[in-house]
């Protein structure tokens, strides 16, 4: 009897102490995982401004609308996360949002920036095919206007590998543009890539992820359905 108890006890503990092990492993990914947001709401003004005074660059603050692990087939191809910068006020309060004008995707105007970490390769080639293809089930893309495109985002866009990283910020200046900023695996920052200046291609090339037209409505609910909703509720 008193083998069977202490096999009985060993086997509980096993179980605890794997329990344990288990747990510790998902708060560390949990804390490195909110580590790294942290440091990069932190690294956000200072990316996407190109000159800048430094006072400027402190003046805006930065809110996690929604995150999203996009998935094809089971395999998961990148984790995306979506950012609204709003520039403080005079008193260092955020500015009433609802208060001002909204971008093509609703959310209050300022500078939106989505955050993706490649979890396998692609070629830049890849990159741009797809992301024609993504803007072109959106709405009609002028006659002759795919062509220029594509020369434009091929001048941009990376080859990718896993765990790289790439920065869409996208600004209201100039009725709208996109700074692309890269990292790759094993880098401390980010680097600049280029900007797309036509308007219709910034917001046709954020709207892959953000138009209500795109063909993953659930990742854009997952990134910025929430903080839409919070942004609401704010008074």
């Amino acid at each position: 009897m008193s083998f069977t108890f202490l096999r009985c006890f060993n086997s509980r503990a096993l179980i605890w102490f794997c329990a344990l092990v288990c747990c510790g492993l998902v708060c560390g990914v949990q804390a490195r995982e909110e580590a790294k947001e942290r440091d990069l709401a932190e690294s956000l003004p200072l990316v996407w401004q190109d000159k800048t005074p430094a006072e400027d660059k402190s003046s805006w603050t930065w809110q996690l609308l929604g995150h999203h692990d996009f998935t094809y087939w089971g395999l998961s191809i990148y984790k995306a996360n979506l950012w609204l910068g709003s520039k403080l006020s005079e008193t260092g309060a955020p500015f009433n949002v609802n208060g001002l004008a909204r971008t093509p995707w609703g959310l209050p105007q300022g500078v939106v920036a989505l955050h993706l970490v490649y979890q396998r390769g692609f070629s830049k080639e890849v990159l741009v095919k797809r992301s024609l293809e993504e803007m072109m089930a959106q709405h009609v893309i002028p006659q002759g206007q795919g062509a220029s495109w594509e020369r434009e985002l091929l001048g941009v866009l990376p080859n990718v590998g896993a765990q790289d990283e790439l920065l869409a910020i996208y600004e209201m200046q100039d009725l709208g543009r996109v700074v692309l900023m890269g990292k790759p695996k094993g880098h401390s920052s980010f680097e600049p890539l280029g900007r797309l200046s036509d308007p219709l291609l910034a917001q046709s090339f954020m709207g892959i992820w953000l138009s209500p037209q795109t063909s993953q409505p659930k990742m854009r609910e997952a990134l910025l359905g929430q903080g839409l909703k919070k942004i609401e509720a704010r008074e």
